[in-house]
């Protein structure tokens, strides 16, 4: 594609409403570029979307005051285990991107997907957006003087109702809806388990978030062969090999609770290990059944057969 081609291409808008208008969101301010209807192809087929463009600051923005020429201290996490409890604190927070609903003049209207671009990484067709909004005149001074590397573009879909706003009235009360932030509750339980599936299974109980006994069912700890697992025949094998090789398998816990808990299960000898952001099995999604989820812990050789000490780090709520 020639230069020329790239800077004319550009997805046909079928309706635009320019709004400008500034919003605070978790107490940070939030500005509403524009609502857009446009025509995506998803699954094959076309489809109508509308799409309100919000730019706001990201967490960056919290680190404002940090003087570059400070040396900066940080205590590094020394094992997996405390890299993981330190991730917990922050997890919960809510911001521009955990929007339910935008609250306009008394009226509801809810959000489905979003995508989320980061300036400081210079996304092309988001800034040629940026820009196509700004020439409009829909980003005032204040926020032209921003930092580039503080910024990011939240695109929601919303419903094609909210084109029935009066965006450009003088006074227009506009509010979010937060999504519930995500609780992540440490417990720190560890099971020595054989190596395959149980026809008893092993069970204990945690607290649940008020107090209350949960029961949690160990159903077997077993090796996973992703190499003939039919929902990963539509990867590339230069994909699985991210995973594993051929002559190894996935160690996978199969568990089930009786409460709506997403748990979070371990090697111990992995959480005891010199901390490593990148986590060799993370990222890799197994089908589950109605009644159990599994929950890949470790990547181990095809003859894997040992007794395996399992830590229930802790589950979301």
């Amino acid at each position: 594609m020639r230069l020329r081609d790239l800077l004319n291409d550009q997805t046909e808008v079928k309706k635009e409403i320019l709004i400008g208008r500034e919003i605070e969101v978790q107490e940070k301010k939030a500005l509403l570029l524009g609502l857009r209807e446009l025509d995506e192809v998803e699954d094959g087929e076309l489809i109508t979307v509308s799409r309100l463009l919000i730019l706001h600051e990201d967490y960056m923005a919290d680190y404002d005051d940090w003087d570059e020429d400070e040396e900066w201290e940080e205590e590094e996490a020394e094992t997996n285990r405390q890299l993981l409890i330190e991730s917990m604190e922050t997890d919960g927070d809510v911001s521009v991107t955990d929007i339910e609903a935008f609250h306009i003049n008394g009226t509801r209207y809810e959000t489905d997907e979003i995508n989320v671009s980061y300036l400081e990484e210079q996304p092309y067709e988001e800034i040629m957006l940026i820009k196509h909004f700004a020439e409009k005149g829909c980003v005032p001074q204040e926020w032209m003087d921003k930092d580039v590397d503080m910024l990011a573009l939240a695109a929601y879909d919303v419903e094609p109702a909210m084109f029935g706003v009066s965006w450009d009235a003088d006074i227009l009360g506009i509010t979010a809806e937060m999504a519930e932030p995500i609780e992540e509750v440490l417990v720190g339980k560890v099971i020595r388990c054989s190596c395959g599936h149980y026809d008893m299974p092993k069970t204990f109980a945690i607290k649940g978030k008020n107090g209350e006994d949960v029961t949690v069912r160990i159903h077997g700890v077993y090796l996973h062969n992703i190499w003939t697992d039919v929902s990963c025949l539509d990867m590339d094998f230069s994909e699985l090999e991210e995973y594993c090789d051929r002559d190894e398998r996935l160690l996978v816990v199969e568990y089930s609770t009786d409460e709506n808990l997403q748990l979070e299960f371990y090697t111990k000898d992995y959480l005891d290990a010199p901390a490593d952001v990148d986590e060799p099995f993370s990222g890799i999604g197994l089908l589950s059944d109605e009644n159990h989820e599994r929950c890949v812990v470790d990547v181990v050789p095809a003859d894997f057969e040992d007794e395996v000490e399992i830590e229930l780090l802790s589950y979301t709520v």
